[in-house]
């Protein structure tokens, strides 16, 4: 072949026309537009400039593009071109065209019949392929309507039944999994209809202590297989949803694991990583491969691995349904950790596949964005791309009966989004808490639409990842600056950092405000991402014994809990797990499993993280004062030259149950004196002591609270 024609769509009636080929094109040429198989009309020619072997051609119809039909044009001594419609998904009238956020999609099962419907704008046709067995399928040409969207209703039982589509689009035909389907089948390999009836008719269970905002939580990190996996437990269903649940679990030395672990320290939500369906881990043999989960590959299907049959598309819902629901009757609600910001290889995803060019950020160059760091950006602000998000957070929350969201690379999302999105999830939950990880990124968006930490008064419901708690408090986190000390660590430098820190970043101590409310700041030191806190410690306090850094980590988990702000804690940080020094194991079998072993031998640490969550729950009610204002005046700050950070109140109305308190931090390795003009009595693991003092002896490394009644 020596020659190259390429047709394109550049408006509702007009096309361009390329031709690269060495024969001489007569100058009386007329081009026809072909709808099917049969000619619609002769195209006018607007525009003609050829030079040497290219020519190119401006073509105007005299009706807009009919979308929905096969169309070509026929140039005489050349095939029919088919002509490529990618680029209408971006004309100026295509949100007036196409965009249907008041109509659902997927498919709508009842008993006696179920209706597929998928929006497919550009496309030419959609079939629904129906898998029988291995070999065996059915197809059905689906029904254009309006805005693009196509639709089919099938008379009969499709309970359980495969299926997927057929789209074409530019003349190829690909194969998509439907992108609002709830259930997939085994490794995701098609959709499938179920009956959401067997999951919403899982009893609920309610969880007793109130959640009036982010302020009354305590939250936990982990991961439904890293929890369980590990040896040194009975857990029968390691890995597993189910397994998550099991009731009166111990370790090797009788102390609690699991569910109950997670009772015992007394933590109010416990935060996933992702159980959307990801790549990464074949969900029958699953010691083949590992992922956190932050390769999506569906908004609505439930993760098949942790699944204890997930060759049965509904057992994953049941599942972690009941996991959901076991979790409440024990007082604890779960935050879901959701992926909306990216794609797992997005030429391959479904929504790429069906709506080509749509879905995913393109820069002015033409290129995808990238800022995630994982081939593309999610064009959030988009209104179907919004839809889609907004309908998988609903259907956590309708389906499955999850308490929150924390989002990840939230600054990737447009602010619109996330507004929508909690209205629209608490018309169905009043009590759902919403926070995520507000890095200022790349996002190709205007500054002021994203949802980032930068804009948090434009989001006062989000909490955000507070960076400063974490850098100042522990030293910077990245691998090249590893070895630098933060306050905890020993560099009393940092002390008036972590006044700042302490009062949950809303006022201006030595640092201009980050949020306008404390239960905006969510306080931690440690979580999935980069090394753990006590792997850090090893590089920065190398020159340390082990129980001395066990005893920073627990200086750091009572930093994170008894400030103000939210206090957010990582699986095995309560403890000093360590990742072996590795900072980056979002696919290392096996490194980040709770060492329940370790659990066994610093039991004394769980104890203590117990002890600060007890206080902060029931001793401390100050710490749900949440703006500037009421928080600015409540404690004088205190800076020794011993280098120890001193908090002290006598405002009784805040204080509640005590006259006067003292909180006093040290970091350093040695002991150190406070004297006070009258007698204190302290806070200790075992409660309130009797012992009252003037010249209070502060051990090294601690954190203390001494009183007055």
């Amino acid at each position: 072949m020596n020659y190259f024609v390429k047709a394109k769509l550049i408006s509702l009636r007009r096309i361009t026309l390329l031709i690269f080929t060495q024969n001489i094109i007569p100058d009386n040429i007329d081009f026809h537009l072909y709808i099917g198989d049969k000619r619609k009309e002769t195209l006018k020619i607007i525009r003609h400039a050829a030079n040497l072997n290219v020519n190119f051609y401006e073509l105007e119809m005299s009706e807009d593009y009919p979308f929905g039909h096969r169309c070509f044009l026929y140039i005489p001594s050349y095939p029919l071109q088919v002509i490529d419609n990618s680029q209408a998904i971006h004309f100026a009238e295509a949100e007036t065209l196409f965009s249907c956020p008041e109509i659902s999609f997927g498919n709508f099962y009842t008993p006696e019949n179920t209706t597929f419907r998928v929006w497919a704008p550009l496309s030419a046709s959609v079939i629904l392929k129906i898998i029988r067995d291995d070999q065996h399928f059915d197809v059905y040409p689906m029904s254009r309507k309006e805005k693009g969207v196509y639709e089919i209703s099938l008379p009969g039982d499709f309970d359980n039944v495969n299926y997927c589509y057929l789209i074409e689009n530019n003349g190829m035909t690909r194969q998509a999994r439907d992108p609002y389907a709830r259930a997939t089948t085994l490794d995701s390999q098609y959709s499938a209809v179920v009956d959401l009836n067997k999951i919403k008719n899982i009893p609920y269970k309610y969880p007793k202590t109130k959640i009036n905002n982010l302020l009354d939580c305590v939250i936990y990190e982990t991961n439904v297989r890293d929890f369980t996996e590990g040896k040194h437990t009975n857990i029968e269903q390691k890995g597993k949803y189910l397994g998550f649940v099991e009731q009166g679990r111990t370790t090797m030395k009788n102390h609690p694991a699991g569910l109950d672990y997670l009772k015992y320290l007394g933590i109010t939500h416990v935060q996933l990583n992702p159980i959307l369906d990801f790549r990464g881990v074949p969900d029958l043999k699953v010691n083949l491969g590992y992922n956190w989960g932050y390769d999506p590959i569906s908004f609505f299907a439930i993760e098949g691995s942790y699944s204890s049959s997930p060759e049965k598309p509904i057992a994953r819902m049941e599942e972690f349904k009941m996991m959901v629901e076991e979790l409440h009757e024990s007082d604890i609600r779960t935050i879901v950790d959701v992926v909306y910001n990216h794609v797992y290889e997005y030429f391959e995803s479904d929504l790429e596949k069906i709506v080509p060019g749509y879905f995913f950020r393109i820069k002015k160059n033409g290129m995808l964005s990238q800022a995630s760091g994982c081939g593309n950006d999610f064009a959030s602000e988009k209104p179907m791309a919004r839809k889609i998000i907004v309908e998988s957070a609903k259907n956590l929350v309708e389906l499955y009966d999850i308490d929150g969201f924390r989002f990840d690379l939230m600054g990737l999302l447009d602010i619109e989004t996330m507004r929508i999105l909690a209205d629209e999830c608490r018309k169905i939950k009043s009590d759902l808490v919403f926070y995520g990880e507000g890095w200022n990124m790349d996002a190709n968006l205007p500054e002021g639409e994203k949802a980032c930490s930068d804009n948090a008064a434009l989001l006062p419901d989000y909490g955000f990842f507070n960076e400063m708690f974490r850098d100042i408090a522990k030293g910077p986190t990245f691998h090249d600056e590893i070895a630098q000390k933060g306050f905890i660590n020993g560099d009393v430098s940092y002390r008036f950092g972590a006044n700042f820190i302490f009062h949950g970043s809303v006022i201006n101590h030595s640092y201009e405000p980050k949020f306008v409310f404390a239960h905006q700041s969510i306080n931690y030191v440690e979580c999935h991402d980069n090394n753990t806190l006590f792997d850090k410690l090893t590089f920065s306090n190398f020159e340390e014994d082990e129980n001395t850094l066990y005893k920073r980590v627990k200086l750091a988990n009572a930093l994170t809990v008894l400030s103000f702000g939210v206090p957010f804690i990582h699986m095995g940080q309560e403890i000093g797990l360590s990742k072996y020094g590795l900072d980056n194991t979002y696919n290392r079998l096996y490194v980040n499993n709770m060492n329940w072993e370790q659990v066994d031998t610093n039991f004394d640490m769980v104890s203590y993280l117990k002890m600060v969550i007890e206080l902060r729950k029931n001793a401390l009610p100050y710490l749900k004062l949440n703006t500037g204002k009421d928080i600015e005046n409540l404690f004088e700050t205190i800076y020794c030259d011993n280098g120890l950070l001193v908090f002290y109140s006598d405002k009784k109305e805040q204080l509640q149950k005590y006259q006067k308190l003292l909180i006093i931090i040290n970091p350093t390795n040695a002991n150190q004196t406070f004297h006070t003009d009258e007698y204190f009595a302290s806070l200790t693991l075992a409660g309130e002591s009797e012992v009252l003092t003037k010249n209070n002896l502060i051990p090294p490394i601690s954190f203390n609270i001494l009183y007055v009644k």
